[in-house]
């Protein structure tokens, strides 16, 4: 018998939010809450577990900032007084790259090519991803640089 899982996600829009943008610095800069939810079934119908969370979008740069305050509870905070719980949300891809890329940065070429993917993805998003994928694309070109050596050294 086979269990299908399916992901079912669906955004409820909340009130129109004044920010002060952490990534491109706008001030008092209008933004779009909504709270996403997504719900993990089974054949379909059978909910197993459902996750929340609140995201804020500001409308200058398209930002997608992750709230620790609930979207019930957003509109009560103006401007800078948000600043504290919002942060920069990084996919599950990129993250995932940032780890992968540290784990072959020892791979000749491979290392590098991924790190420097890595490294491009997480310019603008501050945070452990982005320090794992520079440390990764060092390591990287120390390790390709050595490999090219020992090619060109064995001809």
């Amino acid at each position: 018998m086979d269990v299908i899982l399916v992901a079912k996600s669906r955004k409820e829009p909340g009130p129109p939010i004044i920010i002060r943008c952490p990534r491109c610095g706008a001030e008092a800069i209008g933004a779009n809450a909504y709270r996403q939810v997504d719900d993990l079934c089974a054949f379909y119908f059978l909910k197993l577990f459902t996750v929340r969370n609140t995201f804020v979008e500001c409308s200058n740069c398209r930002a997608k900032l992750r709230s620790s305050v609930d979207l019930d509870e957003l509109a009560q905070y103006r401007g800078d007084e948000l600043d504290q719980f919002l942060s920069h949300d990084v996919s599950f891809v990129v993250k995932f790259l940032a780890i992968a890329s540290l784990l072959l940065c020892i791979a000749p070429f491979v290392g590098a090519v991924l790190s420097l993917i890595t490294v491009l993805l997480t310019l603008k998003s501050p945070g452990w991803t982005r320090t794992l994928a520079r440390i990764a694309l060092a390591i990287s070109i120390v390790i390709t640089g050595l490999a090219l050596v020992a090619i060109l050294l064995g001809k």
